[in-house]
């Protein structure tokens, strides 16, 4: 028995083989499937995205240029569209420059010694007595909660 030849058994070693193909074939189409499917989600959100976007982006446009109407009447803010308030605004400042200027602030005022303090017109001392009195007012609140 030690010198018989080995015989190997060609239908079953052809059938292992198949199978084995079969099985890398149809793993290779699940997955395929898989993500094909994960794609095609995947576009559908970017799309509801994209949507998204352009109808905000619309409504925006809308709103920007939408005609002059009463936002709130009893405190006076109107909607103006953009290219009208920004004409307004052209005006404005062509009649008055130093509409640009930041308001000068009475402690930049007063912690430079008072330098520029004189040259402040009354409009001003009246803007920065009213901001005074306002940045008092929750000190005082604060004093007597304690």
């Amino acid at each position: 028995m030690a010198n018989e030849v080995d015989q190997v058994n060609s239908g079953a070693l052809a059938t292992t083989i198949g199978l084995v193909a079969f099985a890398t074939l149809a793993v290779a189409l699940a997955v395929t499937a898989l993500v094909r499917q994960e794609v095609s989600a995947r576009h559908a959100q970017d799309d509801t995205q994209e949507n998204d976007v352009r109808s905000l982006r619309a409504e925006q446009q809308a709103t920007l240029t939408a005609g002059i109407a009463w936002v709130d009447q009893k405190s006076g803010i109107a909607r103006l569209p953009i290219d009208q308030a920004m004409k307004l605004t052209v005006e404005k400042i062509s009649h008055d420059p130093k509409m640009l200027s930041p308001a000068q602030d009475a402690d930049a005022a007063i912690g430079a010694g008072g330098a520029g303090a004189e040259s402040a017109s009354p409009e001003d001392s009246s803007v920065t007595d009213t901001k005074a009195a306002t940045q008092e007012q929750p000190a005082k609140q604060e004093e007597s909660a304690e």
